[in-house]
Formats: C-alpha cells, structure tokens, sequence
C-alpha cells in the first residue's frame, strides 16, 4: 500500500472523469498534453518513484484521480450498493444479465489492491458500462410495469 500512501500525500487536481481509466487517460494526454495525465495521482506517485503502470497502486488513487479520495468513499458505496442489487436480482430472480455483471464487479473487488481491473482496459470498460445501462433499463421497466400494474 505505499503507492496509496503516496498518493495520499499529494494535492488533488481532478482529472474530469477520465482519470479512472488508463487507457483514456493515457490518449487525453496525447490530445491534451502531457500536463494533462500530470493531474492524476497516478502519475504524481510516478514521479516519486512508485510507476503505477508497473506497480500496484490499489483501485483508489485511479478512481480519486476524478473525485478525489472522499469522493472515492462515495464511489466505492455505490458500487457496493450496485454489487448487492446485482447479486439479489442474480439469486432471487434468476437475471442472467444481472449474474454477468456481479462476476465482473466480483473480478473489479478482487482486484482492489492492485488496480482498477474493470477500467483497466476498453473491452472490459465498455462491456462493464453496455451491461449496466442494460440492466437499469430493464429494471426501470420491471418496476414501470409493476406500478403501473397495482393501480
């Protein structure tokens, strides 16, 4: 955990919602320039030694790259929150999509003290956020149906 802990130790300059994504962040500071992915804590704790491509760094300095570390607390209860309903809706109501999707969150959990593993590279990224607009879709229909079918 001392790439965390250097990362706790720098200030924070946000790097507007892409920072949690190597791969996007690496192409913004194509585009941007290399002061770009300078924002990052990723990149902060390089330059102290630490290479966050090469060393773990744990999942919380790649998502407090965008919201800061109190904002990271938020993130983390909401995807916990998101597992359990993944979970639920997997056991008690047999939804394939919502199965699929708590194994993918079970594989983002595992790998929390190393690294972002969902975001970590395009295929796994956009496959997790297709799934997840899927699923909250049909379940605001489900319980558009079942409102609209008690009245």
């Amino acid at each position: 955990y001392y790439g965390l802990s250097l990362a706790l130790d720098t200030p924070f300059t946000s790097t507007y919602g892409i920072g949690h994504m190597p791969f996007l962040l690496g192409k913004a500071s194509h585009v941007l320039g290399p002061e770009f992915e300078e924002r990052a804590y990723t990149h902060k704790v390089t330059k102290e030694g630490w290479n966050s491509q090469e060393q773990w760094v744990t999942i919380f300095p790649w998502i407090a790259n965008d919201v800061g570390f109190m904002g990271t607390a938020v993130v983390v209860l909401l995807f916990g929150l998101f597992w359990g309903i993944t979970w639920r809706s997997a056991a008690l109501g047999g939804n394939i999509i919502a199965f699929m999707l708590f194994i993918m969150q079970m594989q983002g959990i595992a790998f929390i003290p190393a690294n972002n593993q969902l975001a970590i590279s395009p295929d796994s990224y956009f496959t997790f956020i297709f799934w997840t607009l899927v699923f909250i879709v049909i379940r605001v229909r489900q319980h558009r149906r079942a409102r609209t079918s008690t009245l």
